[in-house]
């Protein structure tokens, strides 16, 4: 189911991204110059930017597909958190192979046992001109 998952988030996202590119393709920036409008001597110019209206009806449909996909990316992500909180197994056994005369034995680790006793160290040694420090964790 994980893999599953994680491939419909991919698309989604990548559907949502690829719909954010394309509907950001469709703004444009135009320079437009009014003659004598303001004053009777002078043209005024200013900026316009955003999307010609002959490109509003494809503007809408990637806006539509680019909410769409996050949406379903979101839920999907949700029903998949969900899955694993329902379908969690707390407790891991591993088969051992133990000598001929012995029964098989099996390894129950639990999420809920104490973590190993591992401690980090700091040591300083002596090198040939200073000194020098070492971090480590042995486990």
């Amino acid at each position: 189911m994980g893999i599953i998952f994680a491939a419909s988030e991919a698309v989604f996202a990548l559907t949502s991204i690829g719909a954010y590119l394309a509907y950001n393709s469709l703004i444009r920036t135009d320079m437009i110059t009014v003659d004598e409008r303001l004053t009777p001597d002078t043209t005024y110019t200013f900026t316009l930017r955003g999307i010609r209206p002959e490109n509003q009806h494809e503007a809408t449909v990637w806006q539509n597909v680019k909410y769409a996909s996050g949406g379903a990316f979101w839920v999907t992500y949700a029903v998949g958190v969900i899955d694993a909180l329902i379908h969690h197994k707390p407790e891991i056994v591993v088969p051992q192979e133990s000598s001929r005369s012995g029964p098989r034995q099996t390894l129950g680790l639990t999420a809920t046992s104490p973590p190993p006793d591992v401690q980090p160290r700091i040591t300083v040694e002596p090198l040939v001109g200073g000194v020098g420090a070492r971090v480590g964790i042995s486990f």
